[in-house]
């Protein structure tokens, strides 16, 4: 099911490519770029599997899967920039400051961030792909991406991801806040945003978020165990040599693990609780991305 759900992405996000980032501008081929450079599409296949989990028309969720997956393109792109991480390595190639120079890859951020917008709202953007939402389901699909992305949520994450950088005093709490902010808010954006495309109403959608976030949080977790590892595509021991804040700066790397299959569990439970709700292929893939190793 994976497979044929991320096979319907990639066409659609290459769709997308040509038809919004063709030109020959420096804006359109750092976009294009990093678009193009496929990572491992959680938040949009979050969203296509939660839109046919609730019983929606997975094609009816393209839309908002791709401005999910441009939102977290962006915010990629800005964390690794020399002012931030300022790393050299992404999704295993250059990162885009890295390959068009550190102003470049901050438009191509601020693009990506705006026009993700217009893709939920605007019928003429990405005119290819024929399904448009009516004004509710905009509405809420705004509302809920702009929360999860903004000054409350990832934004916030990442500053306080920046302020602890380096420095002691911070508690076990600060890191939780830091990890359901920075990842977890937009991952439990992701499957809200399938909810919503599928006409669920909002104690649904809510209970729906409630699980990505808590599996954001788990996924998150893992990132930090394998921070180490060669071949997951970014500098291996970078958030190490920062002084970063990490689950390895309160724990081992064999209790953290155990702390992300804690928090998965507690996430599929959640949504098998859910009446009409069809958990299995969530669930697969809650297991799969806890099972990740170097």
């Amino acid at each position: 099911m994976n497979s044929k759900l991320l096979e319907l992405f990639d066409a659609q996000m290459s769709g997308l490519i040509a038809a919004e980032y063709n030109g020959e501008d420096s804006l359109s081929e750092s976009i294009s770029y990093a678009l193009s450079s496929k990572g491992k599409r959680v938040r949009p296949l979050l969203c296509m599997l939660c839109c046919k989990a609730v019983g929606g028309n997975v094609d009816h969720s393209l839309r908002a899967a791709l401005a999910i997956e441009m939102v977290h393109t962006y915010s990629l792109i800005h964390d690794d920039l020399p002012c931030m991480d300022n790393d050299q390595l992404r999704r295993g190639i250059p990162t885009c400051h890295a390959k068009f120079g550190e102003g470049a890859a901050l438009l191509a951020g601020d693009g990506l961030l705006t026009d993700a917008f217009s893709i939920i709202s605007d019928p003429s953007f990405f005119s290819d792909l024929d399904f448009v939402y009516n004004g509710e389901i905009i509405s809420r699909l705004v509302c809920s991406l702009s929360t999860a992305a903004g000054s409350k949520g990832m934004v916030l994450g990442q500053s306080e991801d920046v302020f602890w950088t380096s420095k002691n005093g911070s508690t076990a709490e600060d890191l939780h806040q830091i990890h359901i902010k920075k990842t977890g808010q937009l991952i439990g954006a992701s499957c809200a945003a399938g909810a919503i495309c599928a006409g669920a109403g909002d104690e649904t959608v809510s209970k729906v978020r409630t699980f990505g976030i808590i599996l954001g949080h788990a996924f998150q977790i893992l990132d930090d165990v394998l921070d180490d590892c060669d071949g997951i595509g970014k500098s291996p021991g970078k958030d190490g040599e920062m002084g970063k804040l990490t689950y390895l700066s309160y724990m081992t790397a064999d209790a953290a693990r155990d702390e992300a299959g804690r928090l998965t569990s507690e996430a599929v439970s959640l949504i098998k609780s859910l009446t009409g709700f069809a958990a299995d292929d969530l669930e697969r893939f809650a297991n799969e991305l806890l099972s990740r190793g170097c």
